[in-house]
Protein backbone atom coordinates (compact mmCIF):
# COMPACT_ATOMS: atom_id res chain seq x y z
CA UNK A 1 0.00 0.00 0.00
CA UNK A 2 1.40 3.77 -0.94
CA UNK A 3 2.75 5.57 1.99
CA UNK A 4 4.37 9.00 2.84
CA UNK A 5 4.97 9.92 6.53
CA UNK A 6 3.90 13.07 7.82
CA UNK A 7 8.15 13.68 8.71
CA UNK A 8 8.33 13.11 5.20
CA UNK A 9 6.12 16.00 4.11
CA UNK A 10 7.14 18.46 6.25
CA UNK A 11 10.80 18.05 5.09
CA UNK A 12 9.78 18.11 1.33
CA UNK A 13 7.56 21.38 2.75
CA UNK A 14 10.36 22.77 4.23
CA UNK A 15 12.90 21.62 0.80
CA UNK A 16 10.34 23.67 -1.32
CA UNK A 17 9.80 26.64 1.42
CA UNK A 18 13.28 27.23 1.19
CA UNK A 19 14.24 26.83 -2.53
CA UNK A 20 10.99 29.17 -3.20
CA UNK A 21 10.72 31.48 -0.59
CA UNK A 22 8.53 34.20 -2.35
CA UNK A 23 5.96 32.16 -3.55
CA UNK A 24 3.31 30.56 -1.44
CA UNK A 25 2.48 27.24 -1.59
CA UNK A 26 -0.43 24.57 0.15
CA UNK A 27 1.54 20.93 0.58
CA UNK A 28 0.17 18.76 2.88
CA UNK A 29 -0.80 15.24 3.11
CA UNK A 30 -3.84 13.05 2.03
CA UNK A 31 -5.01 9.72 3.12
CA UNK A 32 -1.49 8.71 4.31
CA UNK A 33 -0.19 8.06 0.79
CA UNK A 34 -0.10 11.30 -0.84
CA UNK A 35 1.59 15.03 -1.03
CA UNK A 36 -0.68 17.54 -2.50
CA UNK A 37 1.46 20.42 -3.57
CA UNK A 38 -1.00 23.87 -4.95
CA UNK A 39 1.06 26.66 -6.09
CA UNK A 40 -0.94 29.26 -4.58
CA UNK A 41 0.93 32.49 -5.31
CA UNK A 42 4.13 33.67 -7.27
CA UNK A 43 5.75 35.76 -10.04
CA UNK A 44 4.62 32.94 -12.65
CA UNK A 45 1.64 33.83 -15.13
CA UNK A 46 -0.65 30.83 -16.01
CA UNK A 47 -3.68 30.67 -18.85
CA UNK A 48 -6.01 29.42 -15.51
CA UNK A 49 -6.09 30.08 -11.98
CA UNK A 50 -6.60 26.77 -11.13
CA UNK A 51 -5.47 23.98 -13.07
CA UNK A 52 -3.98 20.47 -11.96
CA UNK A 53 -0.30 19.86 -12.70
CA UNK A 54 -0.01 16.01 -14.68
CA UNK A 55 3.95 16.06 -13.42
CA UNK A 56 4.85 13.23 -15.70
CA UNK A 57 4.21 16.05 -18.70
CA UNK A 58 5.51 19.32 -17.39
CA UNK A 59 8.07 19.12 -20.50
CA UNK A 60 5.35 18.97 -22.88
CA UNK A 61 2.57 20.50 -21.19
CA UNK A 62 4.53 23.98 -20.21
CA UNK A 63 6.40 24.51 -22.78
CA UNK A 64 5.28 27.69 -24.26
CA UNK A 65 6.06 29.04 -20.23
CA UNK A 66 9.90 28.16 -19.43
CA UNK A 67 9.91 29.80 -16.14
CA UNK A 68 7.11 27.87 -14.79
CA UNK A 69 8.19 24.72 -16.70
CA UNK A 70 11.33 25.17 -14.70
CA UNK A 71 9.74 25.53 -11.08
CA UNK A 72 7.15 23.12 -11.69
CA UNK A 73 9.96 20.37 -12.22
CA UNK A 74 12.31 21.99 -9.79
CA UNK A 75 9.47 21.38 -7.59
CA UNK A 76 8.98 17.70 -8.05
CA UNK A 77 12.47 17.13 -8.21
CA UNK A 78 12.51 18.36 -4.69
CA UNK A 79 9.12 16.16 -4.21
CA UNK A 80 11.10 13.22 -5.04
CA UNK A 81 14.53 13.82 -3.19
CA UNK A 82 13.20 13.51 -0.15
CA UNK A 83 11.40 10.32 -0.88
CA UNK A 84 11.93 8.61 -4.12
CA UNK A 85 8.56 7.90 -6.07
CA UNK A 86 9.14 4.90 -7.74
CA UNK A 87 7.04 1.69 -8.96
CA UNK A 88 7.22 -0.78 -6.32
CA UNK A 89 6.55 -3.56 -8.38
CA UNK A 90 8.65 -2.51 -11.44
CA UNK A 91 10.67 -6.32 -11.64
CA UNK A 92 8.03 -7.96 -9.96
CA UNK A 93 6.06 -10.68 -13.03
CA UNK A 94 3.25 -11.61 -10.23
CA UNK A 95 2.23 -8.55 -9.37
CA UNK A 96 -1.36 -7.97 -10.69
CA UNK A 97 -0.53 -3.88 -11.34
CA UNK A 98 2.29 -1.27 -10.80
CA UNK A 99 1.49 0.30 -7.98
CA UNK A 100 3.58 3.59 -6.41
CA UNK A 101 5.00 3.94 -2.93
CA UNK A 102 3.29 6.87 -2.45
CA UNK A 103 1.00 9.33 -4.68
CA UNK A 104 1.78 12.89 -5.92
CA UNK A 105 -0.78 15.64 -6.80
CA UNK A 106 0.43 18.92 -8.16
CA UNK A 107 -1.82 21.90 -8.99
CA UNK A 108 -2.11 25.52 -9.90
CA UNK A 109 -4.17 27.13 -6.98
CA UNK A 110 -7.17 24.97 -5.25
CA UNK A 111 -10.49 25.01 -6.83
CA UNK A 112 -11.80 27.77 -4.29
CA UNK A 113 -8.89 29.58 -3.91
CA UNK A 114 -7.26 30.70 -7.27
CA UNK A 115 -3.41 31.17 -7.89
CA UNK A 116 -2.52 34.87 -7.56
CA UNK A 117 -0.09 36.32 -9.72
CA UNK A 118 2.18 38.64 -8.30
CA UNK A 119 3.52 40.23 -11.31
CA UNK A 120 2.53 44.02 -11.90
CA UNK A 121 -0.18 44.34 -14.73
CA UNK A 122 0.75 45.40 -17.92
CA UNK A 123 -0.93 48.91 -19.03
Amino acid sequence: MPYISTEEVKAIREKIKKEFPSYKFSIYRKDHMSIHVHLMQSDLSFKRKHDQVNHYWIKDHYQDNPKAQKVLMRIHELICGIKPNYDRNFNDPGADYGDRNYFIEMAIGKWDQPHICTLPAVV
